[in-house]
């Protein structure tokens, strides 16, 4: 009786939260306007200083606002202390990075001056680099955001650093609020697509772990390995009543799975779990799967998706949702069930059956099914019920099965850490192919029998030509092609020095656009395979044509105009020294 009046009571509550009261405001979503001054920026102005009623929300998705723009409407807004919701998403499209801090800054200013308390802010979209954090890192500390519920700040760009800076000023702001008698209690919080990494996942982590009232955590794709799992889920432990968790498309592993497990296990109000993309396999499958059997009463959606998850521990999953009443979406496909795939599909229906609106998503990766069963091997998953789940108590999964491929498997970033490399390289010699976009890149075209996207170009583009290929590409694709055709130059470049300048063109090219967008890992783990230093991580090699030798030659004469990165030459010195021993021997 009490644990139904207490489901009932939660119910409830969520409903009540979830009723929205209209607020009023002004809203440009999507005009495409381009403001460069405070002619242009007078629509909105207008709109700002007409308004009927109170100024409670701001929207300018989907324009792109320059500085001189931006400190014009922030003049209107400035005697607006009713302002609630700062909705300045996917406003500074073309603009330089340079431009968004102040314009920020501005915006920041004038809900400072007019004592505004914010309880949604969303910079999303907005691709500042590190750099954006500057912007608002006053506002964020401040009693502006003492009472704020929801931060979004995804597909920023912020990589390490910014992350780090983000996590001071949340860090401030808690302390801040605390010794005004306040207490900062921060509900929602977005920052997909940024890179975070595990130092940036630390550092935010500590954070969360103080504030302990967050009830949606989004994260997906920031290259996040086990070292940055284990911190969230320390975090994660501090606060119960998390309803939504989305980590999809970064690195948990079996060993990440083991702590996010344990976090699990106290987060009885958790709603949503993705983890699908995570690489967890067969062993970190099973157990989320005994988090899922044993605790989450009230999970609706479940995303497995993607996790080389072999037909054995598929049964060990769907045996975990026997009891999960509430359970309304199940997405497990592109796994490697292989002949069990009906069973486990089956399983999970007849579980769910009576679950209004349930559906389940399930299919099998290309490829065949590795080996799963050993036998003699201990039961997993057995568990008493229906026929169904003590027929599938006789199912065998194998512990042993990935154990090899487990210890390729992990990352190399306790050697390497992005941003912070500042001494010898230390990791394993092996790719670490940490981008989510490039993982599957690799992983669909080059696992294939598809066009390589690696191979030799017969006649190499000239320079100007390669960069309007590549411009408007995904940063992945972009450091890619540049190494493509930089190896192309040096090939074909053997006693012609005008090849080897448009070879050095090229690489300025690449560090450029790698330091422009936080990403000059992607180059530190690609650029040393390439040149035949090390090989592609756990994939096929790439079938190129590209002469090594020249390559290297091409290499030296770049590195020796000074413009690589230290930690870049670091890294490359290391294995370039490595490999001379080697041959020597």
């Amino acid at each position: 009786m009490t644990e139904n009046l207490d489901e009932t009571l939660n119910e409830l509550t969520q409903q009540l939260g979830a009723t929205k009261i209209p607020l009023n405001g002004v809203e440009f979503v999507g005009k495409g306007l381009k403001l460069n001054n405070a002619k242009d920026a007078k629509p909105i102005i207008d709109a700002i200083r007409s308004l009927e009623g109170p100024l409670e929300f701001l929207n300018l998705e989907g324009n792109t606002i320059g500085v001189e723009a931006a400190e014009a409407i922030a003049k209107a807004f400035e005697d607006k202390p009713t302002l609630r919701h700062a909705l300045w998403k996917d406003m500074f499209t073309s603009r330089l990075k340079t431009e968004i801090p102040p314009a920020l800054k501005a915006f920041s200013n004038s809900l400072m001056l007019a004592g505004a308390r914010l309880e949604v802010l969303d910079l999303s979209d907005n691709a500042s680099g590190p750099i954006g954090v500057d912007g608002v890192s006053e506002l964020l500390s401040s009693e502006v955001c003492y009472g704020l519920k929801e931060l979004r700040m995804a597909n920023m760009g912020l990589g390490i650093s910014g992350a780090q800076k983000l996590a001071s000023a949340l860090q401030k702001c808690y302390e801040n609020a605390k010794a005004a008698g306040m207490v900062f209690a921060l509900k929602v919080f977005i920052a997909g697509r940024n890179r975070l990494e595990n130092p940036g996942c630390i550092a935010l982590s500590k954070v969360f772990k103080q504030i302990g009232t967050l009830e949606e955590i989004q994260i997906y794709q920031n290259a996040i390995y086990h070292v940055g799992i284990e911190a969230l889920s320390d975090a994660l432990n501090h606060n119960p009543k998390l309803r939504i968790l989305n980590l999809n498309d970064n690195t948990i592993t079996k060993k990440g799975a083991v702590h996010l497990t344990k976090a699990l296990n106290n987060l009885p109000n958790l709603t949503t779990l993705n983890v699908g993309d995570c690489l967890l396999k067969s062993q970190g499958a099973v157990l989320i799967a005994s988090a899922l059997k044993d605790s989450l009463p009230r999970l609706e959606e479940l995303i497995m998706t993607s996790n080389e998850i072999s037909g054995s521990a598929g049964i060990v999953i769907a045996q975990s949702l026997m009891n999960k009443k509430a359970l309304k979406t199940v997405q497990l496909g592109e796994n490697a069930f292989g002949s069990k795939l009906e069973k486990i599909d089956q399983m999970i229906r007849n579980a769910c059956s009576r679950n209004p609106g349930f559906s389940l998503s399930i299919s099998d990766d290309e490829g065949s099914e590795e080996e799963e069963d050993v036998e003699g091997e201990d039961e997993v998953g057995g568990e008493e019920g229906t026929s169904e789940g003590e027929e599938e108590n006789d199912e065998v999964y194998d512990e042993e099965e990935e154990e090899e491929e487990d210890d390729d498997e992990e990352d190399d970033s306790e050697g390497y850490s992005g941003d912070d490399y500042t001494g010898d390289y230390s990791g394993d010699a092996t790719l670490d192919t940490t981008s989510p976009m490039l993982r599957n890149f690799v992983q669909q075209k080059i696992g294939t029998n598809a066009i390589n996207p690696f191979a030799k170009i017969n006649s190499p583009d000239h320079y100007e030509q390669v960069i309007n290929k590549i411009e408007g590409l995904p940063v992945e694709i972009q450091v890619e092609k540049l190494l493509t055709e930089i190896m192309n130059q040096a090939s074909n470049s053997i006693g012609k020095n005008s090849d080897d300048d448009v070879g050095i063109k090229l690489y300025k090219k690449l560090f450029s656009v790698a330091e422009s967008s936080s990403s000059i890992h992607l180059v530190n783990n690609l650029l040393p395979a390439y040149l035949g230093l090390i090989k592609f991580e756990k994939r096929k090699e790439p079938s190129m044509q590209f002469d090594n030798n020249s390559s290297v030659k091409l290499l030296y004469k770049a590195m020796s105009e000074g413009f690589f990165p230290k930690e870049t030459t670091n890294i490359l010195k290391f294995l370039l020294g490595r490999d001379g021993e080697a041959n020597n021997n």
